[in-house]
């Protein structure tokens, strides 16, 4: 092991053992607490033991009531080959007070596997006392500076982790170019592959419709600035970062007035009318893929185009993906499906935005979820619906539409009178409200 960064203060202290010539293969960021300075201790032995006995790798002195003799063990595993510079590694619980990964209490002697920049605390439990927890997260070096033949780990300073999904991590950095902020997302192949087909093109088809979304420019996109390939296994993606957390943030604490769900409602039909011009479906449309700009803002932007593919040239796609409550009847019946599948997702969006709730609900007694969705059984509840103009119901109506021929589009959407602000204008061709799901 080697330190960095000397950074103690108080009435704990870590000790590593000396330098070694070998690189590392890993690292993880030390401190105290939340807001203290870090220790950067790389990781050159295949077996890594944090604790308070001076056997172990990472001696931390000065909380012996809190910290075991070995408090956990890090382990490196074997790559699939040789070439592979990714490799599992994991974590074991030793102690009597309990080590949190992600703030979640590993289960005492069993191994679980950490991630690219997990989050590992002792002390997260605190005594009468109040010692503060001691931090660590973990980094493979080997990911950040073999990309594009460069030093990605020199051109970007991880500020945190943003979160974590099917397809990978999302970290906030810095751009040392610029000095500005971004969002790196890292996408292991491997799930492109198993989602999409098990063809060996697979892979550099992924590779070609990431470099596609390179083009997209839209204020209500975002942006993806850069794509880094490292070994054919993972894709380091460059994008904008929003700060305003998301749209499901916003509408779990109070619903929208009209005119609010209104102005967010026009820009992601927007979004979704360029995306398909462009002749993209997005796939995922939901709450938590909408970004808010700014925390009570109106500007949204897109995000989260894992799932997000070129329509062949007939239009149609056979893969069955997306999010259980937004997905369409016609993606969940496996026969095909088109773009106009984003548009049944934007629906339900809006609707959650209207009410705080959805549609369509597992917890529901009347019918399954999914039987709920095929048949496009969903009520506008008295409480929540009130005080909603029949403008907003019709348009719920006309993009929850079951057959995806009479749902209406982007552009058709963009054109309803509630989006253009004249509620009361409904032209014929929107007056036939579904009045069974008032």
């Amino acid at each position: 092991m080697s330190d960095s960064n000397e950074n103690s203060s108080s009435s704990s202290e870590f000790i590593t053992d000396s330098e070694q010539e070998e690189n590392p293969w890993g690292k993880i960021n030390l401190r105290k607490h939340t807001k203290s300075k870090t220790k950067e201790i790389l990781l050159f032995n295949n077996e890594l033991r944090i604790g308070r006995s001076s056997q172990c790798e990472i001696q931390i002195k000065g909380l012996e009531n809190h910290i075991s003799k070995v408090h956990c063990i890090i382990t490196k595993g074997e790559s699939k080959n040789e070439n592979d510079p990714i490799f599992p590694v994991y974590i074991e619980d030793n102690s009597t007070n309990g080590t949190f990964v992600n703030g979640l209490l590993l289960k005492k002697g069993k191994k679980q596997e950490l991630h690219f920049y997990d989050e590992v605390t002792f002390c997260q439990i605190r005594s009468k006392k109040s010692i503060p927890p001691i931090i660590f997260t973990f980094e493979y070096t080997s990911i950040l500076d073999k990309v594009k033949n460069e030093e990605i780990s020199k051109r970007f300073e991880i500020m945190k982790k943003l979160g974590k999904g099917k397809f990978g991590a999302v970290f906030l950095v810095k751009d040392r170019e610029d000095q500005k902020l971004y969002a790196i997302k890292s996408v292991n192949t491997d799930y492109y592959q198993s989602l999409f087909e098990s063809s060996e093109s697979c892979r550099q088809k992924s590779f070609d419709e990431v470099n596609s979304l390179l083009s997209f420019n839209h204020p209500n996109i975002v942006k993806l600035h850069e794509v880094f390939l490292l070994k054919d296994k993972y894709i380091l993606l460059k994008l904008d970062f929003v700060g305003g957390g998301d749209l499901f943030e916003s509408i779990s604490t109070q619903t929208f007035s009209e005119q609010k769900s209104r102005n967010v409602m026009k820009k992601i039909l927007e979004a979704l009318k360029y995306m398909h011009e462009k002749g993209y479906a997005h796939r995922d449309i939901k709450p938590e893929n909408i970004l808010m700009v700014t925390k009570n803002g109106n500007d949204i932007k897109l995000t989260d185009f894992g799932l997000s593919r070129a329509f062949p040239q007939d239009g149609t796609m056979m893969t069955c993906v997306g999010t259980e409550n937004y997905i369409a009847p016609e993606v969940v019946q496996g026969n095909g499906y088109t773009k106009s599948c984003d548009l049944w997702s934007a629906g339900v969006v809006l609707y959650n935005m209207l009410s705080g709730l959805s549609p369509f609900d597992g917890n529901r007694g009347d019918m399954p979820l999914l039987q709920q969705i095929l048949q496009g059984k969903f009520y506008f509840y008295q409480e929540e619906f009130e005080n909603i103009s029949n403008a907003a119901k019709n348009l719920i109506n006309m993009l929850i539409q079951v057959n995806p021929d009479k749902r209406l589009t982007a552009e058709q959407a963009l054109n309803h009178p509630w989006i253009l602000g004249n509620p009361e204008e409904i032209t014929d061709q929107f007056q036939n409200i579904d009045e069974k799901n008032n």
